[in-house]
């Protein structure tokens, strides 16, 4: 039959695939468009159904690489608010059938083996895909959980250069993710080797004693910005550390002198020195 390539592909039979389209192309019947299939009223699968967007909902690497090999392609839809004459002559006819069509296609794109084989940045394609499958999940109501499971089907792959679109497309698993969470740890305790192994009391004591060189640390880098000292500082923790100390240190003093206490003013001031109350001046006039 016409779509006996689709069976063999949902079968996930990769030596029967490769058997049928040695056939058809001896026959002259396979084409980058169609691969092969022939689709009749008595076919069991819907017409915009191709062996390439088969194999990518099977996820099947084999396959896809198979039809990507021969030209195959799974076509991106029209945006859901196209008004080309192809659109509006299905949506005239049958407007079930082009949103099943599109939520086909979007399923296919999403497949981690298509992205992987044929996205030339395959993170990107990936964000930018959940990103607009989340859009249409808002625009299509009917359809919203078939978009949100596609959206989830997206793969997301660990790269540290990433990390600030992932945070900007709200890609929360990747974030999340383990192994992005390790690197970014890396990142904070660098030049603090084993920090994070350490005990309780050894982590006290290098907390304080970098909060407590901060004013150190600050004019090293001032004045020698390549020294060791410098690049020290420049660390993530370390500076961190640095700028909560200074701002302890900011919020005591304002504290102290908001409070205006006596005991530490008296301390710098001469023995018979009038107490801060009694230098105020006399009192007003009724």
């Amino acid at each position: 039959t016409g779509d006996a390539i689709l069976y063999a592909i949902g079968e996930e039979n990769v030596e029967a695939v490769e058997i049928i389209i040695e056939h058809l192309e001896k026959i002259d019947k396979f084409n980058p468009e169609t691969q092969g299939v022939e689709n009749t009223q008595h076919s069991a699968f819907p017409p915009d159904i191709t062996p390439i967007i088969l194999a990518a909902h099977k996820d099947n690497y084999e396959c896809i690489k198979l039809f990507l090999d021969k030209k195959g392609a799974v076509p991106h839809p029209h945006d859901v608010h196209c008004s080309c004459q192809e659109c509006e002559t299905i949506r005239e006819e049958d407007s079930l059938r082009l949103s099943r069509s599109r939520i086909n296609a979007y399923r296919a794109l999403a497949s981690p083996s298509l992205i992987c084989l044929s996205a030339k940045d395959p993170i990107l394609y990936a964000f930018e895909l959940s990103w607009e499958l989340r859009r249409l999940s808002y625009i299509e109501n009917e359809f919203r959980s078939e978009y949100q499971v596609t959206t989830r089907g997206t793969p997301t792959t660990e790269q540290l250069a990433r990390l600030k679109l992932a945070i900007k497309l709200r890609q929360k698993r990747f974030v999340a993710h383990p192994n992005c969470q390790q690197l970014l740890s890396g990142i904070w305790y660098e030049g603090l080797p084993g920090f994070r192994n350490r005990n309780i009391v050894y982590k006290c004591l290098l907390i304080a004693a970098v909060g407590l060189s901060f004013p150190i640390l600050s004019i090293s880098y001032l004045i020698a910005p390549k020294s060791a000292i410098a690049q020290f500082t420049r660390k993530p923790f370390v500076k961190f550390l640095s700028h909560s100390a200074s701002y302890i240190v900011f919020l005591a003093l304002l504290i102290m002198a908001s409070q205006r206490i006596d005991r530490v003013d008296n301390m710098f001031r001469e023995e018979n020195a009038p107490a801060r109350k009694e230098g105020r001046g006399p009192a007003p006039t009724p």
